[in-house]
């Protein structure tokens, strides 16, 4: 961090910040017009000491890149979000078709459109920085190995989750599994744990895969880590995903910057799949309660109080209530905020907390998709509830 400091020439102060999405996050000072380098972390995360060391050195080689006029921004515009847009009308239509409101939907499109443009920003330079990481701190190894497996878990997950599948199109389905397999390929080949076969990916898809992989190897071995911008254009042009984002060397683009324009990589460096609806992203193990009374007893009463509101209501209006928490929560659901209050479009006038929001999330998809992994704990309490219901 000292060395960082010295050499980009602005301070880099390290912040814990639980209002995040993620668990961690780099802001590169001139993207946000300060005088110093940030990483906010969340605290609870068990692999920070990988996550900070990750973004330390994407910091480093973004002022290595600096500094031989060779950094490279992506841009993508409200012009490239709109053309998105248009191209994902079949997704559109399928959100409508399920009682989804207006305002939900273009959240959900929004975070998949900068879901997978930040994939495709991130994918190719994090090999090298993983690869950094392996070679130069072997001590952070296990820290790691663990954080790589839980990822490649999520992607996993991903991968046959049945919401993404329905509400995706397939140029962004296949962008996610092709870029998630490839990082895939890194950890085998760095802990020699081979989990591709768990993917079940098409053929194709898998040579893809291993293309962009020996590509990435050929930087490596050339040491072109600073031309990392490279494979990012040529993944996405094969990808299909090019139309989507513009690359522009810093400099230049600074020095005529439009107001309009979005600068992607200021956005939290993360590996962002296929978004999904699913409390928050960024949650690694089930939200639970077990073993906390006052929590368990509230989550009851609150399973039992949705109970209660679906019991006259049809799948299509459980849906709605279902899925817009669900959208609700990219932008994150903090349960244990008891004074911030959220508002639902589809149960006008009633004002909840978090985590009276994800019981009734939960206790919605429990009619839904009782087998989905909502990523909450909530089966003990939800059951107490329903005995409690029926009692009535």
């Amino acid at each position: 961090m000292h060395k960082l400091s010295s050499d980009s020439g602005k301070a880099v102060d390290i912040v814990e910040d639980q209002t995040i999405p993620t668990a961690a996050k780099l802001e590169i000072a001139e993207n946000y017009d300060r005088d110093n380098h940030l990483i906010r972390f969340k605290k609870g995360s068990p692999y920070l000491a990988h996550l900070i060391m990750h973004e330390l050195v994407h910091l480093d080689f973004t002022t290595q890149a600096r500094k031989k006029n060779a950094n490279f921004l992506f841009i993508s515009t409200k012009d490239h979000k709109e053309l998105f847009i248009r191209d994902n009308e079949p997704v559109i239509k399928k959100l409508n078709q399920d009682g989804i409101t207006d305002k939900t939907i273009a959240d959900f499109i929004t975070s998949v459109f900068n879901g997978m443009n930040s994939q495709i920003y991130n994918a190719p330079i994090d090999l090298f920085i993983e690869d950094f990481l392996y070679k130069t701190y072997p001590e952070l190894r296990p820290f790691q190995f663990l954080s790589l497996l839980d990822m490649q878990k999520e992607y996993m997950k991903s991968a046959s989750n049945k919401q993404i599948i329905r509400y995706s199109s397939a140029f962004a389905r296949k962008a996610n599994l092709v870029l998630n397999l490839v990082h895939c390929l890194q950890f085998k080949d760095l802990f020699g744990c081979d989990l591709i076969s768990s993917y079940g990916a098409a053929i194709q898809d898998l040579k893809l895969a291993e293309k962009f992989y020996q590509e990435y190897l050929t930087y490596q071995k050339n040491n072109q880590s600073l031309e990392a911008y490279k494979l990012i254009q040529r993944w996405a042009e094969e990808l299909r995903i090019d139309k989507y984002f513009t690359m522009a060397e810093e400099n230049e683009y600074r020095s005529k910057k439009a107001d309009s324009d979005l600068l992607i990589n200021t956005i939290e460096e993360e590996r962002l799949h296929v978004e999904k609806f699913e409390t928050n992203t960024a949650l690694k193990r089930p939200i639970s309660y077990q073993g906390e009374p006052a929590g368990q007893m509230a989550i009851v009463m609150y399973c039992l109080s949705a109970l209660q509101y679906f019991e006259d209501k049809n799948l299509e209006e459980i849906k709605k209530v279902g899925f817009e928490i669900a959208m609700l929560g990219k932008q994150g659901i903090d349960p244990s905020n008891t004074e911030k209050k959220y508002h639902l479009e589809s149960i006008p006038g009633k004002e909840f907390s978090g985590l009276q929001l994800l019981a009734y999330m939960y206790s919605a998809f429990q009619v839904i998709d009782p087998f989905l992994d909502t990523g909450m704990n909530f089966k003990k309490e939800y059951e107490m509830a329903r005995n409690l219901h029926e009692k009535k």
